[in-house]
């Protein structure tokens, strides 16, 4: 569970770096529900670095190309524990869809802690989400993304143009997320899980307060 303080610090990074839009999803019981949403596409890097990286040391990068010097945080989802030396990390493997077309944001409950949720990306193009939450070595592709889309056909969603299979970080004894000075001038960040939006941006605040 996140703190008020976390919260509130994350939602203020957010909506001043890239904005915050707030979309009215409807329930099974007909309840509004009003959620807040940043566009991916605002906070991606688009254009990266794409070399490989072999090693981290104090405040180095080292790729296979060329080594990096400086203040370093680390923030490679589940592969920060191939990098650093970490608390037992679980990696929860999920699934979610796009589709052509339009649709009433809407959050439907199928089994306990368990929502489908759907909402337009764009005005001609919808996301859909299960929010299963598999430990990888117990994800199986065929079986898992065929549920997903089952449970997007009882939405009336027929043939996804996209299927993307993600995995969320989650460490162990860190609900909250892990954030550590690992050497003098490296920093580690991981450990979101389904609150990984939210708590990068309170991290990021966190490591700015750190090197200040």
């Amino acid at each position: 569970m996140l703190d008020k303080y976390t919260i509130d610090t994350a939602l203020h990074v957010l909506d001043n770096y890239y904005g915050l839009k707030t979309i009215q999803f409807k329930t099974d019981k007909l309840i509004n529900t009003k959620v807040m949403w940043v566009p991916p596409q605002k906070i991606l890097n688009l254009n990266p670095i794409k070399e490989t990286v072999l090693e981290i040391k104090d405040g180095e990068v080292v790729t296979d190309k060329q080594t990096h010097k400086g203040i370093v945080l680390v923030a490679a989802g589940v592969w920060t524990e191939e990098l650093l030396q970490l608390p037992k990390m679980k990696r929860l493997t999920g699934t979610s869809l796009h589709f052509r077309g339009a649709t009433e944001p809407k959050i439907s409950v199928w089994a306990p802690y368990k929502q489908s949720v759907m909402f337009n990306l764009t005005p001609t193009k919808v996301w859909f989400g299960d929010g299963t939450s598999i430990i990888r070595k117990n994800f199986k592709e065929d079986v898992h993304v065929g549920r997903t889309v089952d449970r997007a056909t009882k939405h009336g969603f027929i043939g996804p143009t996209k299927i993307i299979i993600g995995q969320r970080p989650a460490v162990d004894g860190y609900s909250g997320g892990y954030f550590e000075r690992v050497h003098n001038n490296t920093w580690v960040s991981t450990g979101g899980a389904k609150n990984g939006t939210i708590l990068a941006a309170a991290q990021a605040y966190q490591f700015l307060e750190a090197i200040s």
